[in-house]
């Protein structure tokens, strides 16, 4: 885990460390955590806010000042870090106005390993040893040495 650490993979190493604890339930990250800084500087996550602004404008002409629900639609992370730390994930918000939108979002993922070639990943060898990791992970997951655990990561903007 030291060596993903090293790599630039910090969440990534952080999150197979907790996989390792079986007592891990659920990991928060608050709004202006260093995962929550890093989310907000995603491509993704400009995606949900582009699909966020859209349902506030909406919201808008019904005139509601509270609204909360779930971003239809598959959200992944891309590339790097994330993409190995959390990958798909689950969007809610909340929302209230005065004046302008406070805008919660929740990024959810259920941290696990499923078996599969990640070929999205590269063609490199560097992706090969992901789908070899990932792959050996998700056995010894289905052997019970490593626990799935859900992972929360919380960020807010006005609009």
């Amino acid at each position: 885990m030291a060596g993903g650490r090293t790599a630039g993979y910090e969440y990534a190493a952080d999150f197979l460390a907790a996989s390792i604890n079986q007592n891990t339930k659920t990991l928060r990250y608050t709004l202006s955590s260093d995962l929550s800084e890093k989310v907000e500087q995603d491509r993704l996550y400009e995606q949900a806010y582009e699909d966020m602004i859209k349902i506030l404008d909406e919201t808008s002409k019904v005139n509601k000042k509270t609204i909360s629900g779930e971003l239809e639609g598959s959200y992944r992370f891309k590339t790097g870090d994330l993409y190995l730390a959390l990958n798909k994930v689950d969007i809610d918000y909340s929302a209230t106005y005065d004046g302008e939108w406070v805008v919660t979002l929740r990024f959810s993922d259920t941290y696990n390993f499923e078996h599969n070639n990640w070929a999205g990943y590269g063609s490199s060898l560097g992706s090969a040893a992901v789908s070899v990791l990932n792959n050996y992970a998700a056995t010894a997951m289905s052997m019970g040495c490593l626990s799935e655990y859900e992972v929360e990561v919380f960020v807010r903007f006005t609009y």
